[in-house]
């Protein structure tokens, strides 16, 4: 009993983890055809995190990206779309290399693996200077990343943008004064 025990403890933790992150490196290595990644065909009830090594797009074939939040932890290579919808995001932690085209996107670095212990601001000079942000348009484009000192403190602009700063959840943010 004492060795069943630990052993079913393993189990369920490998259950537990398995529904919350899920590597498809297998899959998404080298797409071929048109794919697509929905996070309900997982899981209807919680959020999917689907996991990849690298993302390489052969002869410009379109990947659908639904209900997920996809990381993909090397490169995006190669030359198609990728078209991530309302319910999706895709992190990029290597290089993006090719003409990778993003429909409807929100291509981010780390905006989905945020948690609740992350902090929220009502505007920007709260936020301690020297901090990494990333600055995104409103349809997921990066814009700029750095680290936030009086210069971004103080810009200003009327237009709408995401920003994503370290230890903050992703907020909406209107330059002013």
């Amino acid at each position: 009993m004492k060795k069943f025990l630990p052993l079913l403890a393993l189990l369920l933790t490998s259950i537990t983890f398995a529904n919350t992150k899920i590597d498809i490196s297998y899959k998404l290595m080298s797409v071929t055809e048109n794919t697509v990644v929905d996070g309900l065909d997982e899981n209807s009830e919680e959020g999917v995190i689907f996991i990849t090594e690298s993302l390489h797009l052969e002869a410009g074939v379109r990947i659908k990206v639904r209900n997920a939040c996809l990381i993909i932890l090397g490169d995006l290579t190669g030359n198609g779309i990728i078209d991530i919808d309302d319910t999706a995001t895709v992190t990029l932690e290597g290089e993006e290399q090719g003409r990778i085209t993003f429909i409807n996107n929100f291509l981010a670095d780390d905006t989905c693996q945020q948690t609740t212990d992350q902090k929220t601001f009502k505007h920007i000079k709260e936020v301690p200077q020297g901090l990494k942000y990333s600055l995104y348009n409103m349809s997921g484009r990066l814009l700029d990343k750095g680290e936030v000192d009086d210069y971004i403190q103080n810009y200003i602009d009327p237009k709408t943008y995401l920003i994503k700063i370290d230890g903050y959840k992703l907020k909406k943010i209107i330059f002013k004064m």
